[in-house]
């Protein structure tokens, strides 16, 4: 079933609603999981009551990669084409899922009249840009199941919940809610700019959204909520990402900045550099759109869940509830 409207004349498509019983599909697009890992993941969600598939080559490596480029979209495309795969459930970032977009099955994958949820962020963010560009596919900007599901411990219970009610399933004796507040252990986000704003809401991991531009799977920022977030950058090097955005004209045509955890992004030498805050007071502020900042999605713990491709406001004046709220469920029942 397609759903509303998406961008560039594609029609959004959204997953159905999850429920126990389900078949979550455990993948690798870029970097190998950790075996140990997947076994305590694949167990965890077991236990749960889904059914969990675990690909015999999960844990293959090449180098930085999962196995070949080949080999890794055999994987993708098997899963993503299974009209049983009702979750993609992406265990691991690092590199390499670009290098799988022409690679995929894009005829067949229009084809699906119901998408599987894909959850993941980081290097996941080219697989959550394309597949929205392309197919309209609803997915998800969640944890990564190496580091939610295979840890040492299970993962709180309020992020547990709220990764579940946004997939449309909730935790036995769970309640329907889509931020669970307060924000855990992250300080509320704060306003870089104000005002209110609706749109649909795209982006993720910034280096990733900078290395499609120019690709036939380049974002497009036009009346979007547009989210970033990234781990490991000098505030310079945000800055060239983001002036390369705004040279291509992909943030002024915003209808607002949703910013999320900027983890290990400080300068070598602070004394010859811009704050992070003051890189990105010179490309937000003066937009004219809300910012909101400090939103707990990223390489963070205890990351929340965001749907990619719905529509949700921003309002920088309400309260905690209302910084972010969803217009339109990302799932459907089916």
């Amino acid at each position: 079933m397609s759903v509303g409207g998406g961008v560039g004349g594609v029609v959004l498509k959204k997953p159905r609603r999850l429920k126990p019983g389900d078949r979550i599909v455990l993948a690798s697009p870029s970097k190998a999981p950790e075996p140990a890992a997947v076994e305590k993941a694949a167990c965890r969600l077991r236990a749960l009551g889904y059914e969990v598939v675990v690909p015999d080559d999960l844990c293959l490596r090449r180098g930085y990669l999962a196995g070949s480029d080949r080999a890794r979209a055999e994987r993708l495309n098997g899963a993503l084409l299974d009209e049983e795969t009702a979750c993609l459930l992406c265990m691991a970032g690092g590199y390499g899922a670009m290098r799988l977009l022409p690679f995929l099955d894009w005829d067949r994958l229009a084809a699906r009249r119901i998408p599987p949820a894909i959850v993941g962020f980081s290097d996941i963010t080219a697989l959550h840009i394309a597949l929205n560009r392309r197919l309209g596919w609803v997915t998800y900007h969640g944890p990564m199941g190496m580091t939610m599901w295979g840890g040492d411990e299970p993962p709180a219970p309020a992020l547990a919940e709220q990764f579940w009610a946004s997939l449309g399933a909730l935790v036995p004796g769970g309640t329907s809610v889509f931020w669970p507040l307060p924000f855990m252990e992250h300080p509320v986000p704060v306003p870089l700019a104000p005002g209110v704003a609706e749109g649909r809401l795209c982006g993720g991991n910034l280096a990733l959204v900078t290395a499609l531009m120019g690709t036939p799977w380049e974002i497009d920022t036009r009346g979007t909520i547009l989210f970033l977030e990234d781990v490991g950058e000098e505030p310079y090097r945000v800055d060239r990402m983001l002036c390369e955005l705004a040279l291509a004209g992909k943030l002024e045509v915003c209808a607002g900045i949703l910013l999320g955890g900027w983890t290990h992004c400080h300068a070598e030498t602070p004394n010859a550099s811009l704050r992070l805050e003051e890189v990105f007071e010179d490309y937000f502020v003066g937009l004219g759109i809300p910012v909101l900042s400090g939103w707990p999605s990223g390489h963070l713990p205890n990351q929340l869940t965001l749907p990619l491709g719905v529509r949700v406001r921003i309002d920088t004046g309400a309260g905690p509830e209302g910084l972010l709220s969803l217009l339109e469920t990302p799932w459907q029942e089916a």
